[in-house]
């Protein structure tokens, strides 16, 4: 049987992303090899490639030329060339599906991914005790100590990545109806979620998805009913929450662990870090410990000074830390070209999923305060999938 090179590339693609995170190192991540391929294949070619390089790149380069020169700290410049190169082929992953994604045929796409997670889920269940895909006796996770992870370092990292292809699928099951591959595309994800037990990305995967609805509510009803759909929306989504609070679940419990302060993985990324976040900027002048220097021997003894027993696991926090006050205005400065992107196709009439590029936004800032890495390279997938031109609802049809 013959295969074309476009069903090739989408394989390809499709495995890179289910075993991305197979050799566990942030730094290894095979998407970066790809975003290295499509550099090298594609963007090298492309005026404005250049262009949005630079544009994101001054920014990063002023941050460390005040850090070199307004400081006397210890750094590591191998660490800091490496944090510079991750973001530069990260800027070029967002390049790339920014002026490409709409080209792609995401039922094809789709078609592979969710083959391989099947696979992946079914030799899981067989091999239930297997911690190749298992954690087992989770030591963080207190309310479920066998957690499903595949092939990602960690369960919270499957979460994000079936998080997204949940809102895609429901994204399509809204806007076209339900078919054998979108059923497929809720169903696979969503078992994986739920075995994942990912409380942080069960939330906010359901937040984007009630989100969507929302929007898919409001644009379809009559103005003048619009009072009461919006009431039955808010009746609804309490009747929810109050049944998952009032049933035994290891959601519910964790949530109230939260609520009692008695959590020690929310405490530790969130509450523990806030805190360390301002001594460590006061420490350092507000110009933070450099990129790449909090897991140093210097980074975390300044660790150590403010109370932190290991590095932040948050993804903006430890940003902020390295970068300093400036980092804070980064984050602002790629939010707000986002946002700017998603303005500006649907003012150009060049887009009409607004509303799935809004969940999206969303669905990447509120995972990167609840954990992860600024410079994964999926998340700067999803920026340009955000930021992509003629993104058109036809095309997203899974």
């Amino acid at each position: 049987m013959k295969v074309s090179l476009r069903t090739l590339k989408y394989i390809g693609f499709s495995l890179v992303l289910m075993f991305a995170d197979i050799l566990h190192n942030g730094n290894l991540n095979l998407i970066y090899l790809f975003g290295i391929f499509i550099i090298f294949r594609f963007l090298i070619k492309k005026r404005y490639f250049y262009h949005v390089e630079i544009r994101y790149l001054i920014p990063f380069l002023s941050i460390v030329l005040m850090f070199i020169i307004f400081t006397d700290q210890p750094f590591s410049t191998i660490k800091m060339f490496v944090y510079f190169g991750k973001l530069f082929i990260n800027i070029a992953l967002l390049l790339f599906f920014q002026y490409n994604f709409s080209k792609k045929n995401i039922r094809e796409g789709m078609k592979f991914i969710l083959a391989t997670l099947s696979l992946l889920l079914t030799l899981a269940l067989i091999f239930h005790n297997n911690n190749i895909f298992w954690r087992l006796n989770d030591p963080f996770n207190s309310f479920s100590k066998t957690r499903l992870q595949l092939l990602f370092s960690e369960p919270s990292v499957l979460g994000l990545f079936v998080g997204t292809l949940l809102i895609f699928s429901f994204y399509s099951f809204l806007e076209f109806g339900i078919d054998r591959l979108c059923m497929i595309g809720v169903v696979v994800p969503l078992i994986c979620l739920v075995l994942s037990f990912s409380l942080s990305a069960m939330v906010y995967t359901a937040i984007v998805i009630l989100y969507l609805v929302a929007k898919k509510i409001l644009k379809v009803i009559p103005t003048k009913k619009l009072n009461e759909r919006i009431l039955v929306l808010i009746i609804l989504i309490l009747m929810m929450m109050f049944f998952i609070m009032i049933t035994e679940n290891p959601v519910r419990n964790r949530v109230l662990a939260i609520l009692n302060g008695t959590d020690g993985s929310f405490n530790f990324r969130w509450n523990a870090a806030t805190q360390s976040l301002f001594s460590i900027l006061e420490k350092t002048n507000y110009l933070g410990l450099g990129f790449g220097n909090m897991n140093t021997e210097y980074g975390r003894s300044i660790l150590e000074s403010v109370g932190m027993s290991d590095i932040f696991a948050n993804s903006f926090l430890y940003f902020i830390a390295e970068a300093g006050i400036l980092g804070v205005f980064y984050i602002v400065f790629i939010i707000n070209y986002c946002i700017k992107n998603i303005r500006k196709n649907k003012y150009l009439g060049q887009d009409d999923c607004t509303e799935l590029k809004q969940g999206l936004l969303i669905y990447v800032f509120i995972s990167q305060i609840a954990g992860g890495y600024f410079t994964d390279p999926f998340i700067w997938c999803l920026y340009g999938i955000i930021c992509a031109k003629n993104l058109k609802r036809s095309g997203l049809k899974i």
